[in-house]
């Protein structure tokens, strides 16, 4: 849609103050560029991120529900809506986001990872390996931690081998991560 210049500014603004870790600072611009007009999907995901960053998980959330009414073909706001859900506990509402944000774009890894880690978290170590795999899989540039973790789905379902190959490449990209050793 298009966007009045103030509008544009004042989110402007807001992301200039963001990128600098000023948060509450861009909750304030980007809470007048909603004054202005209430139809900015952008503003309320901004905001959210915002919200998420000073660790107000209840406005995040408000606000991802409302730039999802406004935007609901963006992957990125169902994933961001999923992080607040796992940090709120909220097990099978983040599973929800995360794979809407995977039917959305069946590319975004960061979504596979987030569920891989909530399965983890539930202890089903077999559905945690296949999200850990696929992430490894569209993307083998991943970080230390998620081949760790792949690795100890390896090892909690009997395949040691392949948890060791895990363990190394974990110790490959970051020889100071201790968890593999």
């Amino acid at each position: 849609s298009i966007f009045s210049q103030p509008n544009i500014n004042l989110i402007n603004k807001g992301n200039d103050f963001f990128s600098k870790g000023n948060y509450k600072r861009a909750i304030i611009e980007y809470s007048a560029a909603i004054s202005l007009d209430t139809t900015v999907g952008e503003a309320y995901f901004n905001r959210g991120q915002s919200y998420f960053f000073i660790e107000n998980d209840s406005l995040a959330l408000k606000d991802y529900n409302k730039a999802i009414k406004l935007d609901s073909k963006n992957a990125k706001i169902y994933y961001m809506k999923g992080q607040v859900e796992k940090f709120l506990l909220d097990t099978g509402a983040a599973l929800s986001d995360y794979n809407k944000a995977i039917r959305l774009d069946s590319n975004f890894i960061e979504a596979y990872i987030g569920r891989a880690y909530e399965f983890l978290d539930l202890g089903r170590t077999n559905a945690a390996w296949i999200y850990f795999t696929i992430a490894i899989t569209k993307d083998s540039n991943q970080t230390s931690e998620v081949y760790f973790a792949r690795g100890y789905c390896n090892q909690m379902e009997n395949h040691d081998n392949q948890a060791l190959k895990d363990y190394g490449k974990a110790i490959e990209i970051n020889p100071h991560y201790s968890n593999p050793y």
